[in-house]
């Protein structure tokens, strides 16, 4: 059904129920003043019934498992001598762009790259003294021929942990994973819940333990190991409908759901001037909804690909 459809049904409502019985003509000013109010009528309703009968839709993600050039991961002791790491490059494309690591010590890192047989800074990273461990991360850009981007850690004495130099080039800090923790993948801009999920490991990748996936700032986060695809089947957000939006523009919901939208539109439209028939159109409105089966509740991981149970999927609020 189209945005012209609905309104065309509106009227047909209005002037059906309409007390002379006198329909609305085409061309009354009252007619454009009463399609500029259900265009925002319309648009709330789409949400509100698109919540009891979701649009459902799938999507695709590419998961790229990111390789740490670290080796020999885990706690490492920064004394009164610094703790460097340094790693050849054999072309450009074995550079590393990011840095991310753990520490609750008073410390400073210091990216570097070699070129040429000068060592040049690129990046100082300096910690504070906590409590727990905590999170650091730094992106850089190694010039082009370099032959090694070095790492130093000084200040000790003190203990750092999942250290890592990633290959990958971050546009900014807060997309850089800490290493062994979740990596984010953007949703769907009309994502609104997640009904099911399943993981396809890449070709010659082990299936793995199931773990807990989260739902947090836009974005599905996953193991940061996770090489393969995920897909999801999501309910979505309607397209919103607004002043611009023509009347030959497609609801995003389905006939039957449209049908409950023209009840909600006639039933705002009236309301203040004819609370009685408002009613009665809210009325019937709720019928049409209590009809529509309940929204698909998230399912978790498709329990298939993994040997052992299904993990939890948490929505964080």
């Amino acid at each position: 059904m189209t945005l012209g459809d609905c309104f065309h049904k509106v009227l047909k409502l209005l002037n059906y129920y309409s007390a002379g019985g006198v329909p609305i003509a085409s061309d009354d000013a009252a007619q454009a003043d009463l399609f500029a109010r259900a265009v925002s009528l319309t648009d709330t309703a789409q949400i509100e019934v698109s919540s009891v009968r979701p649009i459902l839709k799938t999507a695709s993600i590419a998961c790229t498992r990111l390789a740490n050039r670290i080796h020999g991961q885990g706690v490492h002791h920064v004394g009164t001598s610094a703790l460097v790491f340094e790693l050849p490059a054999a072309s450009d494309a074995d550079l590393a762009h990011s840095l991310s690591f753990t520490t609750g010590d008073a410390l400073t890192a210091v990216v570097s790259q070699l070129s040429g047989g000068a060592l040049t800074t690129l990046v100082t990273v300096q910690t504070v003294s906590r409590a727990a461990m905590t999170p650091y991360h730094a992106v850089f850009s190694p010039s082009p021929g370099a032959s090694a981007v070095r790492v130093a850690f000084s200040g000790g004495p003190g203990n750092i942990a999942d250290a890592a130099l990633f290959r990958e080039s971050f546009s900014g800090v807060a997309e850089v994973p800490t290493f062994g923790a979740f990596r984010d993948y953007a949703l769907p801009s009309d994502f609104r819940a997640l009904c099911e999920l399943t993981l396809r490991p890449a070709a010659g990748h082990p299936r793995r333990d199931a773990r807990e996936y989260r739902l947090r700032n836009g974005c599905l986060a996953l193991p940061w190991d996770f090489d393969g695809e995920a897909v999801l089947t999501y309910a979505a957000f309607p397209e919103p409908i607004g002043d611009a939006t023509p009347r030959t523009a497609v609801l995003s919901v389905d006939d039957a759901s449209a049908q409950a939208v023209v009840f909600f539109v006639a039933a705002g439209l009236v309301m203040e001037e004819n609370p009685t028939l408002g009613r009665r159109f809210q009325s019937l409105y709720r019928e049409l909804l209590s009809d529509a089966e309940p929204a698909r509740a998230v399912r978790g991981i498709t329990p298939a690909l993994y040997a052992a149970s299904a993990p939890k999927l948490r929505q964080s609020t």
